[in-house]
């Protein structure tokens, strides 16, 4: 007998985002780069009489050139982590390809994915290799540095742009987005400096 989540259509709900971080860690031997991540929001399904919403994650990603392909596995050939959340779980995929490309000068991404993963399923209902695939245009939510991921912290806009410009020379044509806390205090002056396509 086909277990239930094998026959569930996995489909694109066409909800997420794409975003970017600059980010080192020389600890764990992290380099500084622009990692990216894309978040995609699957369409909602019935499961053990109850409805279900599930998201796919990417992280990790360096993006080389303007069309990027990955290779997904539970070896991290390609330092991608891909994550299935479903039932309050988080679920590694053990492998997959995804390709990337922006479009509208970054202002989107057009993304294409294959993934395979095993669940644990619900109330001891395992089920293996969970076939997710699809093509989806998300929109890019913009480029962040956290300030206290360096040190010496960068202390204005042009700081900011000056260290995401080796890694993301487009960095140039995407404009401040000013955020507040409950304070009104720019969020920029604290915690991080964020970017947005124009």
């Amino acid at each position: 007998m086909t277990h239930p989540l094998k026959l569930i259509d996995y489909r694109v709900n066409e909800r997420g985002d794409v975003s970017g971080v600059l980010f080192e860690n020389p600890r764990v031997s992290v380099r500084r780069n622009l990692y990216w991540s894309a978040c995609i929001e699957l369409s909602r399904f019935t499961y053990f009489g109850e409805d279900w919403k599930t998201i796919l994650s990417f992280e990790w990603l360096v993006l080389p050139s303007e069309k990027t392909s990955f290779e997904i596995s539970d070896q991290n050939i390609d330092g991608v982590e891909c994550s299935w959340y479903f039932i309050y779980q988080h679920i590694a995929a053990k492998s997959g390809t995804l390709t990337l490309e922006p479009v509208d000068e970054y202002r989107a991404f057009e993304i294409s994915f294959s993934v395979v993963v095993d669940s644990p399923g619900w109330d001891d209902d395992p089920c293996q290799d969970i076939e997710i695939a699809g093509t989806v245009k998300l929109p890019c939510s913009g480029i962040s540095l956290m300030r206290n991921s360096f040190f010496p912290k960068p202390n204005s806009e042009i700081e900011a742009r000056e260290m995401i410009a080796p890694f993301f020379p487009k960095i140039a044509d995407f404009t401040l987005k000013q955020q507040e806390d409950e304070d009104g205090w720019p969020i920029q002056e604290k915690t991080k400096f964020h970017f947005v396509p124009q």
